[in-house]
């Protein structure tokens, strides 16, 4: 490529902002060698190609050793611009010159007013505004009331006073300026100015507005304009009636037109227009006569209600020549919704009721000829009101009996299992501190299958981060491979991210293989990363892993953490309802395929909201916190467990693309997230509710737990009644280890298991569920809080049995002996125990466990002279 090729602004076009400020210059001025952008461009073009090459690549790099990547200089840090799309909005900067660096915008917020202030009008208001700049200096400061310029403060302490009449709610801002042109808007304060009554009529001319825009007079009566704003303007009538044709920028002058008809009159600035469109126009309405005088008068202005008062509005109203005929209500201004029409009545007073929020109250009073005045507006506050017991009916004891059979102890704390299906009869436990152990008919190994707590965040003594998942390939006999969803550090970039602050930690999903040399170890070298997701907060991590009948991988995640899905990294409505974010979702996607972003993993066609261009892994949303799901092994439904937030425990019934309520509702109930409160459900809706809510199958509020713990569809053999019924559970409270075991009876109301003959607490809190590849099911518990210690234990479900009777009690001839017989089945196991006070709870094993090899048994135990021993034998599940 030649030199002259090269020249100063070399295919401008071809980067972002690359026609502004020589941004595009790839030699030193004026044409001398290549500066180092001009370098690192020509390492990356073919000599001759007019081809696009602005790519991320070269966004990344700092060409000019400034400290800003070219990207951050051009506006596209990313490097995702392409030529033809707009240039991104920012203040440049050269990325060949290295004394050419970012502006970073100055900050500045309005710290008086106070957002809610009330002024009587006319009001004298200073405004004060505190800006600061990191880069620089601040040069300037200017005040808006709306679009309406007030003025500007050049020094600190930035301050301006400056005159509100414009009755109604006033949007005030602060604009701060630096020394390098950029500029940052304050929030807004919004301030309540209340009309004055003798007020004559005016219009303020600002920089490219006219306030009021629309302003209604009686015929003789004089308006006044007078000049505000920065800028020159004109008052020109666009009938040709009146013209102030210059009013200078600022400076207070003032133009005066008496009105002496009855009319529409409209006018515009003819110093801002475009063409013959004025951007700038303003309209005069003159009413034949005097116009009616309306205020309200109750209840008064910044009252509280809740939405189940009945709200009574009250109004005056008169008319200095005529007579009032009606006066109309209205919630939004004139233009807003009607609540109510009082006419020919000498008390204007309406009731009714309204929805939750902040509601601009306003009476329009109409006259005799028509003519209409509306009063100044006044602001309620309407509340929901919180339900504290939402389900008063207390979960009863279902018909169901089982026992529970110990299989598995000393973990930490087991969260669930995966199956694979190559008729190994091997199980895979998961427990939450970080280890895969497995599971056979002898017990379980002591050497694990995986074990990944180096990869993990530090785990507190109550913690909902951890091994969250595991799941088998479902061809896991041509493709051994395990996949796991986990709680790492924020050490790499994530595929799907929040706008938090700060993250507590991502969550990964991976891939592993077995070792070809020990199919019972995971290589660990065979890790392959499929997703990383930030997370906002500790808490509402979902995690569970399933492949679904159709081969696919489902993955729930909560909504972000924290509480009533609100906060940093949360949107304002929510995470949970928004499909664009990935939060408060169940995800599915295709682990052999290769088309989603990122490049790991696939995306099912069929997935509801597939090249929607939002996310296009989401199955179902509306989810809180979905910590444990699964799908009935006969019909293929999928049932999932959400935990609630301060009320009411779901169990749903998931189907592609449904919207689960969160945080719309609360199982069936409304929900109020209440600002900075504490939320709760209600009877009434806060915002407006989709129309495809799906209401869970089953519910239970906290007089019955506090977090459900979604388990299986028995579709084993052992226990024929129960047959069909999902199982599932609630882990307990924080207090004591207080899980409780559930099932849907056969109207999918939630019924509790009894537990052995004489029906006992389960004493632990439940972490989870598991099911083997005969359809049997397991509860895993521990009574320890958190991932910690060694009292994590699996529980089989299992037949009650029998009821033990004893047949036979005799002593020794010596008499140092007694000698106990009971019916026994053959192969079943008994321990026989004893104590000495039938009011301690504690009974001793007397030696060791019996197994029957006929349908008697018996076992003797020597005793003392003057002593007393009460004996029980225990049939043993």
């Amino acid at each position: 490529m030649s030199e002259s090729a090269w020249a100063r602004q070399w295919r401008p076009n071809q980067i972002p902002n690359g026609a502004f400020n020589s941004c595009a210059n790839c030699h030193e001025f004026p044409g001398g060698p290549r500066n180092a952008f001009g370098l690192a461009v020509e390492a990356v073009v073919t000599p001759g190609s007019t081809a696009p090459f602005w790519s991320p690549a070269l966004a990344a790099l700092d060409s000019d050793g400034d400290g800003f990547t070219n990207g951050r200089e051009l506006g596209d840090p990313a490097g995702t611009w392409n030529p033809g799309d707009p240039n991104p909005p920012a203040l440049i900067s050269l990325p060949g010159d290295p004394n050419s660096t970012p502006n970073e915008p100055p900050s500045v917020s309005l710290a008086s007013p106070t957002n809610g202030a009330v002024f009587a009008a006319p009001a004298s208001v200073t405004f004060e505004a505190a800006a600061s700049d990191s880069d620089g200096t601040v040069v300037k400061v200017d005040f808006y009331d709306g679009v309406a310029f007030l003025g500007s403060a050049t020094t600190a302490p930035f301050s301006l006073t400056a005159e509100l009449w414009l009755p109604g709610n006033r949007l005030l801002t602060a604009v701060a300026t630096d020394n390098r042109g950029g500029r940052t808007t304050s929030v807004a304060v919004t301030v309540t100015v209340e009309a004055d009554t003798n007020a004559l009529p005016r219009v303020d001319v600002t920089d490219r507005a006219f306030l009021p825009e629309t302003l209604t007079v009686n015929v003789g009566q004089t308006v006044t304009w007078t000049s505000r704003g920065s800028l020159n303007h004109s008052v020109t009538s666009t009938e040709g009636l009146f013209s102030a044709g210059f009013l200078t920028n600022g400076d207070g002058s003032t133009y005066e037109v008496t009105f002496t008809n009855a009319g529409t009159y409209r006018y515009f600035c003819a110093y801002h227009t475009s063409g013959s469109i004025s951007s700038q126009r303003g309209t005069i309405i003159v009413l034949p006569g005097a116009v009616p005088l309306v205020s309200i008068v109750g209840p008064t202005n910044g009252a509280t209600f809740t939405t189940h008062d009945t709200i009574t509005l009250t109004a005056t109203a008169s008319d200095p020549n005529g007579t009032v005929t009606q006066v109309d209500f209205f919630d939004g201004g004139p233009s807003g919704e009607l609540l109510g029409t009082v006419t020919d009545s000498e008390v204007f007073s309406v009731t009714f009721s309204l929805p939750p929020g902040t509601h601009e109250i306003t009476a329009v009073a109409t006259d005799n000829e028509n003519a209409t005045t509306t009063s100044s507006p006044i602001t309620l506050t309407v509340k929901t009101v919180a339900i504290t017991n939402p389900i008063p009916e207390r979960i009863p004891k279902g018909d169901l009996t089982i026992e529970l059979r110990t299989v598995a102890t000393n973990l930490i704390s087991p969260l669930g299992m995966a199956v694979p299906d190559d008729g190994s009869g091997r199980v895979f436990v998961y427990d939450q501190a970080g280890v895969v152990w497995l599971m056979t008919a002898e017990g379980v190994s002591p050497n694990p299958v995986l074990d990944v707590r180096t990869n993990l965040v530090a785990l507190g003594n109550y913690d909902e981060r951890g091994l969250l998942g595991l799941a088998a390939h479902p061809d896991f006999a041509q493709h051994p491979l395990l996949y796991t969803y986990t709680s790492e550090s924020n050490a790499s970039p994530a595929d799907f991210t929040s706008a938090a602050t700060n993250h507590n930690h991502q969550s990964v999903i991976a891939e592993w293989r077995m070792d070809p040399a020990n199919p019972n170890q995971v290589e660990p070298s065979s890790r392959r990363e499929i997703l990383r997701i930030d997370k906002p907060q500790s808490n509402h991590n979902g995690g569970t892993l399933r492949f679904g009948p159709d081969g696919f991988l489902y993955v729930s995640l909560g909504d972000g953490g924290r509480a009533d899905d609100q906060g940093d990294g949360h949107l304002p409505e929510g995470n949970a309802q928004n499909i664009g974010v990935i939060y408060g979702k169940l995800l599915r996607l295709d682990v052999d395929g290769t088309d989603a972003v990122n490049g790991q993993y696939g995306i099912p066609l069929d997935n509801p909201f597939a090249g929607w261009g939002l996310v296009d892994e989401i199955y179902a949303y509306g989810l809180r916190n979905p910590f444990s799901f699964s799908f009935d092994r006969a019909t293929g439904e999928l049932y999932l467990a959400d935990v609630g937030q301060n009320k009411v425990e779901e169990i749903n019934l998931i189907v592609s693309g449904g919207n689960y309520g969160w945080r719309v509702k609360e199982g069936t109930f409304f929900f109020d997230p209440n600002g900075s409160g504490a939320g709760y459900v209600t009877d009434t809706a806060v915002v407006p509710p989709p129309f495809d809510l799906v209401d869970p199958i089953a519910q239970y509020d906290h007089d019955d737990g506090s977090a459900a713990v979604g388990g299986y569809v028995y579709r084993g053999t052992n226990l024929p009644a129960l047959e069909g019924r999902y199982v599932f559970g609630d882990w307990g409270s924080f207090g004591v280890p207080s899980g409780r075991l559930f099932y849907l009876d056969e109207t999918n109301a939630v019924r509790e298991f009894r537990l052995g003959l004489q029906d006992r607490a389960l004493g632990s809190w439940i972490k989870g569920f598991g099911e083997d590849a005969d359809g049997e099911l397991y509860v895993m518990v521990s009574r320890t809080l958190g991932p910690r210690g060694n009292t994590g234990q699996i529980l089989k479900l299992v037949s009650v049995p029998e009821p033990v009777t004893i047949t036979g009690v005799s002593r020794t001839p010596a008499g140092d002996a007694v000698v106990f017989t009971w019916n026994a089945v053959p192969g079943r196991s008994y321990q026989v125990q004893f104590t000495t006070d039938l009011n301690q709870a504690n009974w001793s094993d007397l030696g060791g466990v019996l197994t029957a090899t006929d349908t008697a048994l018996s076992a003797s135990d020597l005793i003392s002279p003057n002593s007393q021993r009460l004996y029980r034998v225990v049939s043993l599940p």
